[in-house]
């Protein structure tokens, strides 16, 4: 769970930048005039530098990316799937020549069969698949380098430095063939699944051991629907509502993969924020483009937030409500009956004005969106 000052200056920053009663509904449909998908960026090279008053500043330079279609999604549990076969197929593309089904342990829960592959003194090597995912590999040994004594040194895109030259383990390879080997490994453990989403490798983290003589990297992947992102940076709106004996969240969610190299062929530990799920979309004819985009926070956000923006993308967001419970909430059960399901938004085309280097070790990184359907406003924060 994050910590409670920044959700609680996540949901104050909100309420202040939009509106005095604490609602995010925006009437930007009456406000903004929507335009084909294919004029969305027009007259970006105005915009470029332009000040708002105190209120915010647009990047210097902006990159459009120009999408021939866009949609609105959701993610669906998928149906007519046999979870035992898909695991066991995942095991096999895991461990190899090694795979041995009796090491397969499956627990029924009440969203699904959660199956786990342990080998190893005390199950040191393991790997999960969960309610019809893959979900991570690893071992103990050498698990994720966080918690496995490397360090972040630095950090890369894996685009713009993809010519850049790193030591990992005992090999010389470059940001984008580390990218590349990540993003191969991942598509060949995935074979079968995801395949409505397109894997790309988005960013590398150079770590380094206690010593500082042996380095690795932490690879994170996006996803692309359809040839447009899905928000990969952790820059969360973290909007909290009190209710009588628990409290709402609201966040955005972000999905990704990420795995660990110790060299191009040397894959020791992958995780995926994304399950696997059928998709239903809508295309949609007409967005909010930039430039109404930017009058309703001309309009909207307050006129001394000083925002000053270093980069403009139009990706794929959605958020999710959920109940956390305290000590004193009672039965989760009568928590649960109370809120009824956990709330999704369709996945629908965003503007994220980024505040900050999101390739920054130190700094903080956030944004502020605007939903190109509906123009509402949120301010996020980043952890």
């Amino acid at each position: 769970m994050k910590k409670l000052i920044p959700l609680l200056t996540a949901a104050i920053m909100l309420s202040a930048c939009i509106n005095e009663n604490n609602t995010h509904t925006q009437d930007a449909e009456a406000d903004a005039a929507k335009v084909p998908v294919s004029q969305a960026w027009e007259g970006w090279e105005e915009l470029q530098g332009k000040s708002f008053g105190n209120a915010f500043t647009m990047p210097e330079k902006l990159d459009p990316v120009i999408a021939d279609e866009l949609y609105s999604f959701e993610m669906l549990p998928r149906k007519d799937f046999d979870s035992e076969a898909e695991a066991k197929k995942y095991f096999k593309l895991v461990f190899g020549d090694d795979y041995d089904e009796k090491n397969i342990v499956m627990q029924e829960t009440e969203n699904g069969d959660h199956y786990h592959y342990s080998v190893g003194e005390n199950d040191s090597i393991f790997s999960d698949f969960s309610y019809g995912t893959p979900v991570n590999f690893g071992s103990k040994d050498n698990g994720m380098l966080g918690n496995n004594g490397y360090r972040l040194r630095s950090r890369y895109s894996c685009e713009a430095d993809r010519d850049v030259m790193l030591e990992i383990g005992t090999e010389n390879l470059t940001v984008g063939q580390a990218g590349e080997a990540a993003a191969e490994y991942c598509k060949r453990l995935l074979d079968g699944h995801f395949t409505e989403l397109e894997l790309f490798p988005f960013r590398v983290d150079l770590c380094y051991n206690a010593d500082k003589d042996d380095y690795a990297a932490s690879v994170v992947l996006g996803w692309k629907y359809k040839g447009t992102v899905i928000e990969v940076s952790d820059t969360y709106l973290e909007d909290v509502e009190t209710r009588d004996f628990y409290d709402v969240f609201t966040a955005y969610c972000p999905i990704y993969l990420f795995l660990d190299l110790y060299g191009s062929d040397d894959a020791r530990f992958m995780m995926t924020a994304c399950a696997d799920k059928d998709i239903a979309a809508e295309k949609l004819d007409k967005i909010i483009p930039l430039k109404e985009a930017v009058a309703l926070m001309e309009k909207k956000l307050a006129r001394y937030s000083g925002y000053k923006f270093s980069k403009v993308q139009l990706i794929y967001c959605n958020k999710h409500s959920y109940p956390v419970m305290g000590p004193d909430s009672g039965k989760n059960e009568s928590i649960l009956a109370d809120y009824g399901e956990v709330k999704n938004t369709p996945y629908v085309p965003t503007w994220v004005f980024a505040v900050g280097d999101e390739l920054s070790v130190n700094d903080l990184f956030y944004s502020v969106k605007v939903n190109a359907v509906t123009g509402e406003i949120t301010v996020d924060k980043g952890a």
